[in-house]
């Protein structure tokens, strides 16, 4: 992966990490691993989430994603998530396995959650 294509990520992984009453966060182009190995989010009062993950063609989404939907499962308060698993882009990158091997069970911690955009 061009490191340059997720330069947003430890910028927006930092974010999470520090800034407990955000409650609306737009972070386009989130290298998954950034999200799955980070610090953990204590942004617990988001409410509106539009997050666009990239994932190395050199690992796989499986391993990722059940990570990176461990991280949502936290912000119970979530009502709008917007998610993206290509980086906004339709080629080279992993999609968003929305099955329960690949984690989407995790999820269901968001009571609040009315609106999805995949």
């Amino acid at each position: 992966m061009d490191t340059g294509e997720c330069i947003a990520s430890p910028l927006a992984q930092q974010v999470m990490s520090s800034c407990p009453i955000l409650e609306s966060l737009k972070a386009p182009l989130v290298d998954a691993h950034v999200v799955a190995e980070g610090k953990p989010w204590v942004c617990l009062r988001l409410k509106f989430l539009d997050l666009s993950l990239c994932f190395d063609p050199l690992s796989t989404a499986t391993d990722l994603q059940p990570l990176v939907f461990n991280r949502l499962s936290k912000l119970t308060r979530i009502e709008v998530l917007w998610l993206s698993g290509d980086g906004g882009r339709t080629f080279g990158r992993g999609l968003i396995d929305l099955s329960i091997e690949g984690g989407l069970g995790k999820l269901s911690t968001l009571w609040l959650l009315s609106t999805v955009k995949l």
